[in-house]
């Protein structure tokens, strides 16, 4: 009967280790995807930045060239 009761503690306690490396997992999934998201959000920023700037620069090319009489 003891070592029955044994068996149990042991499947108990690894039962409840899968639950908590699964829980591990599930927080690095969810961490994973809003740094993903994160990242993403930055780079549309950036490549909205970047068209921003060039839009600028063209059109101080253009007015560069209107002052000039171009």
């Amino acid at each position: 009967m003891t070592d029955d009761f044994k068996e149990e503690t042991m499947e108990d306690i690894l039962l409840r280790k899968m639950g908590d490396f699964r829980e591990d997992l599930r927080k690095e999934a969810r961490m994973r995807k809003n740094l993903e998201k994160r990242v993403y959000n930055l780079e549309k920023r950036v490549t909205k930045g970047a068209f921003s700037v060039r839009e600028f620069m063209d059109e101080g090319k253009d007015r560069e060239k209107e002052l000039r009489g171009e």
